[in-house]
């Protein structure tokens, strides 16, 4: 139903087609799910000689749109909780780093103190009605990013027939919103939508060449979670690579030299910003408390993380990752394009951002599941436009992406009895990662050769 919708929405692409098709699958296999426990029950039974249930299980996947129900532990809005608790029995920041009777976490903030500080207006507001608002702001903020991003990601490179028009996108935006790593973010009451909010605009802002509010933006970011760092640094040695460049004349390196200046200085300023009314606590986070999570990274809950359960093997597939996308966005920075192919310049710098955006997320303590709205970005890049060359490649990496995006997670048993990892998720998310790396360095730097054969004809 769901692929005859978006074929009647006139949308000529494959990739809306494939993003409609994996969708619907991924909601068949959540519905499916009292079949499947009892398949995955029986066949364990059966494996160890004892009797069979009788009975199917009630569905357990629930779909809510995180309106709280307010409890003394657990249930929706567990990681506003944790916040919310913080800010209403403490004071300061350092009282909340020290703080052990909070019921809705198993151990002390581990947060930046900006985030704390940040959460201080639920101090005005009762628990149900604080909770009550946060929720509504994820909703319509995570709905409007995706609206705007589907709206500005356009620009396509190839033939005309991207995921355009109102009705079209809209109803994308409307579908992302029952993805898993969405509801899972609404059901956690996660924070992760202030960094996406903030990212979005400093990347619009970088494509507008406003680069000191891009670096601004970006920067705080970075203190308000830690894993934007990635992007912040990329963004920081796109404006070094502009500082110290040499262009064809002394007008073209001034110019690079003042946006690079402005983009340093957005960083810098984004960081001042960040720590001015709380420069103890962000020395004492960074000398104690990522120690102490580095140090205690194994005995965590968070085994969900690329980092956390492959270690430095993780570490360096993710860093090849953002090494691509940082050599492409570098060189679409310093590159000048003629007025005929400013479009397709323009969604390539989209392209590489949302890709940086989409990488960093491997590098956070959380990559498997509510950590993933920050690659809402790169899908509707792919959604709304194509690059010139790659499209097969592009199509490939999308749909095994955006199948370890949406695939619901009450797949694990079945995972379980053929003895396949439960990061099997992961896996299609970075194998598809790879091959849209593939397209990005291949369209980037295949364009600066041909800009290069022009000028030397």
């Amino acid at each position: 139903m769901c692929y005859h919708i978006v074929m009647r929405s006139g949308a000529r692409l494959r990739t809306p087609h494939l993003f409609a098709a994996i969708f619907a699958v991924c909601w068949i296999l959540a519905l499916m799910e009292p079949m499947i426990t009892y398949w995955t029950q029986t066949a364990q039974s059966r494996r160890l000689g004892v009797a069979s249930p009788t009975n199917l299980t009630l569905p357990s996947f629930r779909i809510t749109l995180g309106i709280p129900i307010w409890t003394e532990k657990g249930g929706i809005g567990l990681d506003f909780r944790v916040y919310d608790h913080l800010v209403r029995h403490t004071r300061t920041c350092f009282e909340a780093y020290e703080y052990r009777a909070n019921p809705f976490m198993k151990s002390n903030l581990m947060a930046p103190p900006l985030s704390y500080y940040f959460f201080g207006w639920t101090r005005l507001l009762p628990e149900n009605g604080a909770a009550f608002v946060w929720t509504l702001f994820n909703l319509f903020g995570i709905f409007l990013i995706t609206l705007i991003w589907m709206t500005r990601a356009g620009c396509s490179a190839g033939p005309p027939g991207a995921a355009s028009g109102p009705s079209l996108r809209l109803l994308i935006s409307g579908l992302f919103l029952f993805t898993y790593p969405v509801l899972f973010a609404f059901e956690r009451g996660q924070t992760d939508i202030v960094v996406l909010i903030l990212v979005s605009a400093g990347i619009f802002a970088y494509d507008k060449r406003r680069f000191f509010v891009s670096g601004l933006l970006i920067s705080v970011a970075a203190f308000f979670k830690v894993y934007p760092v990635l992007l912040a640094a990329a963004i920081g040695l796109a404006g070094l690579a502009l500082v110290t460049s040499r262009g064809a004349a002394p007008e073209q390196r001034d110019l690079q030299r003042r946006r690079g200046l402005g983009l340093l200085g957005g960083l810098a300023a984004g960081a001042w910003v960040s720590v001015a009314f709380c420069w103890p606590e962000t020395l004492y986070y960074i000398r104690t408390v990522l120690g102490e999570l580095e140090r205690g990274a194994e005995d965590l809950w968070m085994t969900h993380s690329m980092s956390i359960v492959y270690g430095w093997r993780g570490v360096a597939v993710a860093g090849l990752l953002w090494a691509a996308g940082v050599a492409c966005l570098v060189r679409l920075t310093l590159g000048r394009s003629e007025e005929s192919r400013q479009a397709e310049a323009s969604y390539l710098r989209r392209f590489s951002l949302a890709y940086l955006t989409a990488v960093m997320v491997y590098f956070a303590s959380v990559s498997f599941d509510y950590n993933l709205i920050l690659t809402i970005p790169l899908l509707a890049v792919l959604l709304c436009g194509e690059p010139r060359r790659g499209r097969r490649l592009m199509l490939a990496g999308f749909g095994l992406f955006f199948t370890g995006f949406a695939l619901p997670r009450n797949t694990y048993p079945v995972l379980q009895y053929f003895d396949i990892p439960g990061t099997f998720y992961m896996w299609l998310q970075v194998s598809g990662l790879a091959l849209l790396g593939t397209v990005l360095v291949r369209n980037v730097f295949g364009r600066a050769l041909e800009a290069r054969e022009d000028s030397a004809a």
